[in-house]
């Protein structure tokens, strides 16, 4: 039974870059065979093929077969059979002239063969067995109740917005009736019409498209920052959560954005540059970019439950896989001699 294609590749990739590099000056001959998966490189069972299987190609007496190309087809979007058996062949090839230059004990190629045989572990082993459903489901429910979570399945409705604006007072910390205050909200008065024909010029050709219309918001006030220098101009994006049903003071945590911008933005089309309003802050050219409608899921919902577990996997499969890699090391007897790193460190330090 001959090894993978896919530990193939690697060593053949890594014979090349040796060709190249400084294993070019490594002794032809290997210090010792090299197993791979049980097989020692150039063996008879190199070429050995598994009954019932479609050989379709043969190279220097090693078979190609139709479940190889199978599995090269798998991996490459688009590929035909017939560029996949090519690539196959080339592949082998490659590999059989590596390994009569003697590539097959270069520590580079079995460093490759390590990585590789993790990368198979790890995609055909492990990442299978640790599925969203190891997440228990009293774990999936005690997760719902983080805030930050739950706020995603139970919330008012949510809106996301962009701004350039102009910014002259802060009414939670500074009288702004001030004369210095006024005559900014004036001054900055003035200059947000201009920013608004402009800008409404500049998106013409892409209203509607909120990422393009945010990005070139941000562009434009980073290209007019020095022009609007008498005052703070500025480019934000936010979100918020407000309840269109309910006055301004019933609302939750109103304080943190002003009225006018709030119905500003819900009253907005997607990607449409909204006039300029002026809030107790300042002044505002406001586009609206999300709009997500109030929902109430509970912590039994079955769909929060399965989205919070698919959110959940990527940590839940790095916690386990420390475990694993904790376990193993115990069983493998893994030793670090941590004292020659001194003399490394000194090496590394004297090169730079």
């Amino acid at each position: 039974m001959r090894p993978p294609f896919w530990i193939i590749i690697a060593s053949v990739l890594v014979s090349i870059a040796a060709c190249e590099g400084d294993d070019a000056k490594e002794p032809v001959a290997p210090l010792a065979p090299m197993v791979v998966a049980g097989i020692e490189v150039g063996s008879e069972a190199w070429t050995t093929v598994r009954d019932g299987e479609q050989v379709i190609a043969e190279v220097g007496g090693v078979a190609i077969t139709a479940e190889m190309v199978r599995e090269v087809q798998a991996a490459s979007t688009g590929l035909d059979a017939r560029e996949a058996l090519e690539r196959l062949i080339d592949l082998e090839v490659l590999a059989q002239h590596g390994q009569r230059e003697g590539f097959a004990g270069s520590p580079r190629v079995r460093q490759s063969w390590r990585q590789s045989l993790v990368q198979r572990y790890l995609k055909a082993g492990f990442e299978p067995d640790v599925k969203p459903e190891s997440l228990s489901l009293e774990k999936a429910r005690e997760l719902y109740y983080v805030p930050d979570i739950r706020k995603l399945y139970d919330h008012a409705d949510a809106w996301r917005m962009a701004h350039v604006f102009f910014t002259c007072c802060d009414p939670k910390s500074e009288d702004c009736e001030r004369p210095e205050i006024l005559q900014c909200f004036a001054e900055s008065g003035e200059s947000i019409q201009s920013v608004y024909r402009e800008l409404k010029t500049l998106t013409a050709d892409i209203e509607g498209d909120v990422d393009k219309v945010a990005e070139l918001m941000e562009r434009y006030r980073s290209d007019n920052e020095n022009r609007f220098f008498r005052h703070p101009f500025a480019f934000r994006k936010r979100a918020f959560y407000y309840d269109p049903k309910k006055s301004h003071d019933e609302q939750k945590g109103y304080d943190i954005i002003a009225e006018l911008v709030a119905r500003t933005v819900m009253d907005g089309e997607l990607g449409v540059l909204q006039p300029p309003i002026q809030s107790p802050f300042g002044w505002h050219v406001i586009v609206k970019l999300a709009h997500d409608p109030e929902q109430r899921k509970t912590a039994d919902d079955p769909s929060v439950i399965a989205d919070i577990r698919k959110n959940m996997l990527p940590k839940l499969r790095q916690a386990r896989f420390k475990g694993l890699l904790g376990k193993l090391a115990q069983e493998r007897g893994v030793e670090m001699y941590p004292a020659p790193l001194e003399h490394l460190n000194v090496r590394f330090n004297a090169r730079l």
